[in-house]
């Protein structure tokens, strides 16, 4: 390892200044591309004994050129107004001749757009002793190897996204010294990033020299994803590799994006009552989805009541609240427009609105039919709404309860509801319903009084009620069989541990709309999958209600179940309309699960599709919407999680990176969930292709003569001896027009996987065509083409001559 003399005099200093300027000069070329605004460098000149600054120092610019100088002001304060239009390595010179000051050197990499502040420099005269500033060596003293590598200085505490017109770079200084602490020169530095958000960041460069200083520069760049980034710099010391403590620099999010621009009502506000307030929030996000910088302005308007504050600044995960009061001015149809305002990457407005409900203060009730009469065999259906006096729906929390005061009869339905966050009137929301039905088997003869009542959070309420009397009635020949109710709109296949029985009401009424008791109905199938499912009964008597009931359990296998009921009616049957149930299929299964890979081989630049197809016991398809989770060993696999489509499939891809095994081969895995809840799982593995192409002819050379020939075997294979992937072209020509080669001379690598014949090893034949001797080398070539674009050939070299036989 090179060494140096702790003890400079000015002489050697002018020629050590001489050899860094010509091994170390780097200048970018701006003479094209962009033009970027002027940056400021600046920087102070003290002495090293007393920290005092130094006045008329000459602070010179070696280069680029042409050379640029100035000298310190009388606070040691020096500046320089720099045209940086590409990232450039800058030679700094620091010298005071009349004041016998020993001449100092700094190297420094400048990016565009991005002023720096220096670190002082601390010079000395001759003869001073040196103080415990690392860049002084006492006498007699030689400079060790590397010992320790620390961050020095770097320019920026954080950066932007690339392309929004913000920071984008920072440089880092890291300093070399050895067990003395005093600096390394020309000690090689290599940079890595550790921790990254993975959006196209990048160090360059990668690896550079130590100057007189022991520093060593390197700037990083930002991508297009926001997130904290790691920086390890090394040097190779006496016996190991010295790593720096890992540095972090953030990446901050850029300029507000459209499509990532929300307004939010907190939950629960979306309607308000007299004396409310309701908070608001905006989530301002930049065009790769992450937060925008914190502190970006968000002004807020609203056409109705008062929201305070009017603006505000985005946290650091890019939101803003501010809250909204109910009062004047109150828009006619109760609803309240809140726009969000702020500016986006291109300094044009952005503006994104949220909607809010100002209630009056009343609550109507109305009822329909609001009078009745009631029938004992006969439910009685009603519908109500609830409003304020617009129309619209009332606060959220609002309680609307139904009641009846006769123990003949109950009611079933909307009677004891809570308003919800529904904004728009509808059912559940301003309409609601319920069903007055009989279930004594004697009536008291009593009347029946019905009270709707509702009642919103601030205590605003009403009610209604109606009275009607009770009488009896009979019915006669069925005219009519509905659906009344169903349990369960899907059930499951047998023995899958879920649902597998639904039950069905049917209602028969004769031409007045009465119920008919004691009638038969009898319960059929249209469509099945004919799995063995069964209805029981198939045939039944309604009950006093007119209510006849069956049972539908599935079998095994999934589709559509159609049921048709009937009864007999005064001319002739009378059907239902059919009902349609279906059957879902069960939880994956191993013996009818199953993973494809696209193809067999992957090469550099290329990905493929991995698929699986799930099966139930009885091989049904899957249920849609199984989560299946995929996983490899190397590669990249996107996405990592996706479900299932209603054929039981699901896909995602695998990308080849640079993260490759040594042996080639990587190994896909798709786990889902059995019906037993255990891990079911599914592998594939693939060859990864790793370069170089590698091709070995042999023989390796010829000698023909006329009419005679050579066999050849060549063999072609990646670096650990795979076959090439699937497409590859492997060419085998001669450029002589004397001899003819036949064989494996044009073929295409299939999906092998196993080195061997046709798939790594092939051969063909050459044959002379001409009984004249060449005077030439005669060159044959073997050139293996991948579908990426990889390739390679090997030339044999031969001769074609009269050989005596």
């Amino acid at each position: 390892m090179t060494v140096f003399s702790k003890k400079f005099t000015s002489g050697i200093c002018a020629t050590m200044l001489s050899l860094i300027f010509l091994v170390f000069l780097v200048q970018c070329d701006s003479s094209s591309g962009p033009k970027y605004d002027p940056i400021t460098v600046e920087g102070k000149v003290v002495a090293a004994q007393t920290n005092a600054p130094i006045e008329g120092a000459l602070v010179r610019i070696l280069s680029p050129l042409p050379e640029k100088h100035t000298v310190t002001d009388e606070e040691g304060m020096y500046r320089f107004e720099l045209e940086v239009d590409s990232t450039t390595r800058y030679f700094f010179e620091y010298s005071k001749e009349e004041d016998e000051y020993i001449t100092q050197t700094r190297e420094i990499t400048l990016v565009p757009e991005i002023d720096r502040s220096l670190s002082d420099i601390r010079m000395r005269r001759e003869g001073e002793a040196a103080d415990d500033d690392p860049d002084d060596l006492p006498p007699g003293e030689e400079v060790g190897p590397p010992h320790s590598i620390v961050l020095f200085e770097q320019s920026e505490d954080f950066l932007h996204l690339k392309g929004v017109g913000n920071i984008e770079q920072a440089s880092f200084d890291f300093r070399v010294t050895d067990a003395a602490g005093y600096p390394v020169r020309g000690a090689e530095v290599t940079f890595k990033l550790g921790e990254s958000p993975g959006g196209g960041e990048k160090l360059y460069p990668d690896t550079t020299v130590t100057g007189g200083n022991g520093i060593a520069q390197t700037v990083l760049t930002s991508g297009t994803i926001a997130g904290p980034v790691q920086i390890i710099a090394s040097v190779e010391g006496e016996d190991e590799v010295i790593f720096s403590e890992p540095i972090k620099i953030g990446i901050s999010s850029g300029k507000p994006h459209a499509n990532h621009f929300t307004l939010k009502v907190e939950t629960g506000g979306h309607k308000l009552e007299q004396e409310d307030e309701v908070a608001i929030m905006a989530l301002v996000g930049d065009r790769s989805g992450n937060p925008v910088a914190e502190g970006t302005v968000v002004n807020f308007t609203t056409n109705g009541g008062v929201i305070s504050p009017g603006s505000g600044r985005t946290d650091e995960q890019g939101r803003v609240q501010v809250s909204l009061e109910y009062g004047n001015p109150i828009p006619s149809d109760g609803y309240v427009t809140i726009t969000a305002k702020t500016v986006d990457e291109n300094n044009s407005d952005l503006t994104v609105t949220g909607e809010v409900l100002f209630i009056q203060p009343s609550v109507n009730i109305t009822v329909s039919p609001d009078d009745f009469e009631i029938n004992q065999l006969i439910d009685k259906r009603f519908e109500y709404t609830v409003t304020d006096s617009r129309g619209n729906p009332l606060a959220e929390g609002t309680s609307i309860t139904v009641e009846i005061d006769n123990d003949d009869y109950k009611i079933v339905g909307h009677v004891d509801e809570t308003v919800g966050a529904g904004m728009n009137s509808g059912l559940g929301v301003t309409d609601f319903e319920f069903v007055v039905r009989r279930v004594a088997e004697e009536l008291s003869g009593r009347p029946v009084t019905i009270t709707v009542k509702a009642e919103t959070p601030s205590n605003l309420s009403n009610e209604f009620r109606m009275t009607a009397e009770s009488f009896a009635g009979e019915g006669s020949m069925p005219q009519s069989i509905v659906l009344h109710s169903q349990s369960h709109d899907a059930i499951y296949i047998k023995g899958e541990g879920n649902v597998e029985q639904a039950e069905l009401r049917y209602r028969v009424t004769d031409a007045d709309g009465y119920p008919v008791r004691g009638a038969e109905v009898s319960f059929d199938f249209g469509v099945t999958p004919d799995g063995g499912e069964h209805l029981s009964p198939e045939t039944v008597e309604t009950d006093n209600e007119g209510i006849a009931r069956t049972v539908l359990t599935s079998g095994t296998r999934s589709g559509v179940v159609q049921i048709i009921a009937s009864v007999q009616g005064e001319h002739g049957m009378v059907e239902a309309r059919p009902v349609r149930i279906g059957i879902a299929s069960g939880m994956p299964h191993p013996d009818f699960s199953t993973l494809r890979l696209e193809r067999t081989k992957l090469e550099d630049g290329q990905e493929m599709s991995v698929s699986v197809t799930y099966g139930d016991r009885y091989g049904n398809p899957i249920s849609s919407g199984t989560a299946v989770n995929f996983v490899t060993t190397h590669g990249i696999i996107r996405p990592g999680s996706v479900k299932t489509d209603a054929n039981g499939r699901a896909s995602v891809t695998l990308e080849y990176v640079n993260l490759i095994p040594d042996d080639g081969w990587g190994t896909i895995t798709a786990t889902t969930v059995d019906e037993n809840n255990n891990e079911l799982t599914l592998t594939g593995s693939v060859l990864f292709m790793i370069p170089p192409i590698e091709i070995e002819v042999t023989p390796n050379t010829f000698n023909i003569d006329f009419e005679s020939d050579q066999d050849f075997t060549y063999r072609v294979t990646d670096r650990n001896g795979h076959p090439l992937p699937e497409g590859t072209n492997i060419i085998v020509d001669v450029e002589s027009e004397d001899f003819e080669v036949i064989g494996d001379v044009d073929v295409i690598i299939g999906r092998q996987t196993t080195p061997g014949p046709g798939a790594t090893v092939f051969g063909f034949n050459v044959m002379s065509t001409s009984d004249e001797p060449l005077d030439r080398p005669v060159y044959i070539r073997v050139t293996a083409r991948t579908p990426g674009g990889a390739s390679a050939t090997v030339q044999v070299t031969g001769r074609k001559q009269k050989i005596a036989r």
